[in-house]
């Protein structure tokens, strides 16, 4: 082969090297790793055929070899490209030479560049830190203490809607790239894998720095925010947030009573699962003939909690009577256990526990003495859960509305891919055709909820309307009707933040408003124009139902969280509550006047003003919220309870 073509076809196929890993760099920008190795290689490649015709010159037949020990000694610094200069100059004669040469020797010097490069992506941990180090300083990012299917989810949807964030997991790389699924998602969204505390991680405060510190172990969750903590409250980081997720009260004790300089928000994720179950699957949707019969199946901590969730959302007025059974595999340790959480709030409420194996015939023989209207399966597995549901639907039938069956589901998809391919269909052979046919009959109709990507998603973390509504609630309350330059939507969020007690309460109050809407006829309309007339003239009209309603709902609502009633004869110095032994004296509805009397206030006139205030309540969250809701009238055929 003539010397120079040689030359152009190595010139040729080296730029072809260059231009696959630039597409695999490209391809893989999101894995620092994947991009260094992606180019030295492609370097170390085009080194290769750029040295060929120099090898074949100085060693012959050997010439492969000897370009490969060429390369190799350009990775280590230990070539002399003068000497191929030199005999490239002397042996071909091509127009190009000059850029050959140019080329050549830069590829000489990124070469031992890349293979340090190489070594470091190794230590990716390092590097990737580096990395976070220079591009966090223009933009905002945000910290997850673990990799797992909660940081994934909410990543996913905060990426979704802002693909200029950092997104930071602490974990070890090694180990994440063993679960391929995993690392794949950590790479979709650009994200770094450090192996360090989430203290440890460097950063100026020149942008928001959100943390989430969402890992299995609440104890250790805690003692991160609480090293968060003590290394900004010192420096003063208002560009600090903190989402804590823990399974106790121990959070709220500790971070109530801290003098906060960083905004830390407690997360629950049961609550979270519980009142998003209540507000997508509202349970007025259950109620036949006056009547709401209520089953839950399993009784862990997410099911004892929509048990709870439920008995103060049930809370409809004197109409309409509701009734609640519980079966578990050890109901009797249910029981006690909600009765140790909430003193009495069983046998106040009308809740039934029954012992019950969904594997066994037992299971089937009691819910036939069972009528429910509303059903709810939280049995530990999404397995277990489908399969109960379909035999609940087998023995209530298929009457398409009663009763609702929800079914917890870890993920999304579970929903798309299995709950809705849940049919009955009646096959045929069809003699002309030559083929079965099927005749769909029916759907199991399973309703799903509580996936990680639905209670984990950035629209549940203070950017949704129910969100809006608890923002406005509190706001309300401390007398601020309107936003301002003052009352800003991020001054009422922290405004929110600040005392776990009321952020639960008025989130409780914003799950509860489309019942008290509902009572009156009325709903919620999402793509209206936030006009909400009909809602004002609706309360005078049903002001005593909605009174009675609303202090039937807050009396469930305290017992549920644990609090239990202060004998009138103890109530001193005009307090009518005791937060250590989280007793309240307005637990006791017959003796609200004699409490008036006894402080000087006036309860059933207060409550009158509260309820009154609903309209301002939802004008300020219209205001929070880009797309403002509207209230309209509901179909009569669609309520039967007036």
């Amino acid at each position: 082969m003539d010397k120079n073509l040689m030359m152009t076809i190595c010139l040729c196929l080296g730029i072809l090297c260059w231009a696959v890993a630039a597409y695999f760099a490209i391809r893989y920008r999101k894995d620092v790793k994947s991009v260094i190795r992606a180019v030295g290689l492609g370097v170390f490649a085009s080194l290769f055929f750029f040295i060929y015709p120099f090898a074949v010159i100085e060693s012959g037949a050997f010439a492969v070899p000897f370009a490969l020990l060429q390369v190799m000694a350009s990775a280590v610094v230990a070539s002399d490209p003068l000497s191929i200069f030199e005999l490239l100059s002397s042996e071909y004669s091509v127009s190009y030479l000059g850029i050959y040469q140019a080329i050549l020797i830069v590829l000489h010097v990124v070469a031992p560049l890349f293979t340090i490069g190489i070594t470091l992506s190794f230590f990716e941990s390092k590097f990737a830190s580096l990395f976070y180090r220079i591009r966090s300083s223009r933009r905002e990012s945000h910290i997850f203490s673990d990799i797992n299917e909660r940081t994934l989810c909410l990543a996913e949807s905060i990426y979704a809607s802002n693909k200029k964030s950092i997104f930071v997991f602490i974990g070890d790389s090694e180990k994440v790239e063993e679960h391929r699924e995993f690392a794949q998602r950590v790479h979709e969204v650009g994200g770094y894998i450090l192996d360090m505390a989430p203290s440890e991680v460097r950063h100026s405060l020149k942008k928001t720095r959100t943390y989430y510190l969402l890992g299995t172990d609440s104890g250790r969750n805690l003692k991160d925010a609480i090293h968060l903590f003590e290394k900004y409250d010192k420096v003063g980081g208002e560009q600090i947030k903190i989402w804590l997720y823990s399974k106790d009260e121990i959070s709220s004790v500790i971070f109530d009573n801290l003098d906060e300089k960083i905004d830390i928000r407690l997360i629950n994720e049961e609550q979270l699962i519980a009142m998003g179950l209540m507000q997508s699957y509202p349970l007025y949707r259950g109620i036949k003939n006056n009547k709401l019969v209520f089953l839950l199946l399993g009784a862990g901590h997410i099911g004892l909690e929509i048990l709870r969730t439920a008995l103060w959302c049930s809370r409809f007025g004197d109409e309409i009577d509701a009734e609640f059974h519980v079966l578990d595999l050890n109901a009797d340790y249910a029981a006690q256990k909600l009765e140790k959480l909430c003193p009495g709030l069983a046998k106040q409420y009308n809740v039934r526990f029954y012992n019950a194996n969904v594997e066994t015939a037992g299971f089937t023989e009691l819910l036939k003495t069972i009528k429910p209207t509303y059903v709810v399966a939280t049995l530990g597995q999404e397995q277990r859960n489908i399969s109960a549901c379909i035999e609940m639907r087998r023995i209530y039938g298929f009457d398409g509305e009663f009763p609702l069956i929800h079914v917890l589901i870890d993920r999304a998809d579970t929903a798309t891919m299995i709950l809705s391919n849940l049919q009955i269909s009646d096959w045929r052979f069809s003699k002309e055709k030559r083929a079965f046919e099927k005749q769909e009959l029916c759907s199991f109709g399973l309703l799903p909820f509580g996936s990680y990507s639905e209670t984990y998603s950035s629209v549940r973390f203070s950017k949704g309307y129910y969100d809006a509504l608890a923002m406005a609630i509190n706001a309300v309350r401390c007398g601020i009707f309107h936003l301002d330059k003052e009352h800003d939507a991020e001054k009422l969020r922290d405004l929110l933040n600040k005392v776990e007690f009321y952020k639960n309460f008025s989130y409780a109050y914003a799950t509860a408003i489309p019942y008290k809407l509902w009572l009156m006829g009325l709903q919620f309309c999402e793509a209206g124009n936030g006009d909400i007339t009909a809602l004002d003239d609706a309360i005078p009209k049903y002001e005593k139902q909605l009174l009675s309603q609303e202090e039937q709902r807050w009396v469930c609502y305290m017992r549920s969280i644990g609090w239990q009633t202060m004998p009138v004869d103890e109530v001193h110095n005009n307090s009518y509550q005791d937060k250590l032994r989280k007793r309240h004296a307005r637990l006791d509805a017959k003796k609200q006047d004699q409490l008036g009397q006894i402080v000087g206030r006036d309860f059933a006139r207060e409550n009158r003003e509260d309820l009154y205030r609903l309209p301002a309540i939802i004008r300020l969250a219209n205001e929070l919220h880009k797309k403002p809701y509207s209230i309209n009238y509901i179909k009569q055929e669609e309520t039967d309870h007036e």
